[in-house]
């Protein structure tokens, strides 16, 4: 009679010292991340001179609708503006994610410095960047961060 009291005990024993084989799942790489359709909810870029103080800056709510389908990006536009047809890619250098949109002839890189299953941001510098303050202007560099949100 006690080795049936046992099985039980011992039955238990195994049951709850089994590990879980599949674990978490593996995260969503930016590649998984970035596909569907997101909205500009931000666009702010800050004119920079060359001791790095800010001389300029400039807020868009855009509205601008990206989707990311394969590896072609369709964009239109709020204001009712035609959309445009590109392909865009991911890569990573140096611990960093960039997206790389190209439409036609034309290309531009953008760092994405935050991504999640709701919201992105992508920022940019560019050296020598003009702008119009009272007349065109040109400041040692700018950076633009562009945010957006998931549709």
């Amino acid at each position: 009679m006690k080795k049936l009291l046992l099985f039980p005990v011992l039955f238990f024993l195994v049951l709850t010292s089994c590990k879980d084989d599949e674990g978490d799942p593996a995260p969503l790489t930016v590649s998984e991340q970035i596909k569907g359709t997101w909205v500009t909810t931000k666009e702010e870029s800050r004119y920079y001179d060359a001791s790095g103080q800010v001389v300029h800056e400039e807020t868009h709510q855009t509205e601008t609708v990206l989707n990311f389908d394969g590896a072609k990006v369709t964009t239109t536009y709020a204001s009712g503006g035609s959309g445009m047809l590109g392909t865009y890619t991911i890569s990573k250098r140096g611990g960093k994610d960039y997206i790389t949109l190209v439409n036609g002839s034309s290309s531009a890189e953008f760092e994405i410095t935050a991504i999640s299953g709701t919201s992105m941001r992508w920022s940019a510098e560019k050296d020598n960047a003009p702008y119009f303050d009272n007349g065109m202007k040109t400041a040692d560099h700018a950076v633009t961060t562009i945010d957006y949100s998931k549709k």
